[in-house]
């Protein structure tokens, strides 16, 4: 009896173990996350169609993010707090909008994450030294998935890919980003930008 009981306690301990050690990641993630105040970085993009851009990329949490793309005439995406649009330098077309509330993307830029939040995180993965969470909106999981990369000792995030919900995943990888920069509050207006055209 004395035996089964520790084989039963063993058996509990090794599958805790695991979501214990989950817990604890999400929890140092969500704090460095938490922690980003400004950053910026260059990144590389993957799109749904198989092509490769690039440019850079700021971030002024929460709610501010922009991609200004390389090459001439290249579009900028900007997160002002509230949409998500992309002004087409080529085009005196309106910006292209969708609400920031609507996208994967709230929640890297929302202002208190919490990775261990109710199903929010759908996997956890160790691979290569590296940390890989999938997340989703629980209140509107139908707007698609982000799946994140973060190194370890330091905690870093690496890479993102957000998958929309019609199913198209689009990539960004990050050199080292830059910390605490300073940042223009208008590089995160989406009508100042429009007018730059």
């Amino acid at each position: 009896m004395t035996q089964r009981l520790l084989r039963t306690a063993l058996a509990a301990l090794m599958l805790s173990t695991p979501a214990m050690a989950q817990n604890a990641d999400l929890a140092a993630i969500s704090d460095y996350l938490n922690g980003i105040d400004t950053a910026e970085a260059t990144f590389r993009q993957g799109n749904p169609d198989g092509s490769i851009s690039s440019g850079v990329l700021k971030i002024d949490r929460p709610g501010l993010m922009r991609f200004d793309y390389a090459g001439p005439g290249a579009p900028v995406v900007i997160s002002d707090g509230w949409w998500v649009a992309v002004v087409d330098r080529a085009s005196n077309a309106e910006p292209q909008r969708y609400p920031l509330s609507a996208t994967p993307l709230k929640l890297l830029l929302s202002d208190n994450i919490d990775l261990n939040g109710e199903n929010m995180v759908r996997a956890v993965e160790e691979r290569d030294g590296h940390t890989i969470v999938t997340a989703q909106d629980p209140d509107q999981p139908e707007i698609g998935t982000i799946r994140m990369v973060f190194s370890a000792e330091p905690v870093e995030l690496r890479e993102w890919a957000v998958t929309n919900e019609a199913g198209q995943t689009t990539f960004i990888v990050l050199d080292t980003l830059a910390y605490g920069v300073p940042m223009e509050r208008r590089d995160f207006a989406i009508e100042w930008e429009a007018l730059q055209r």
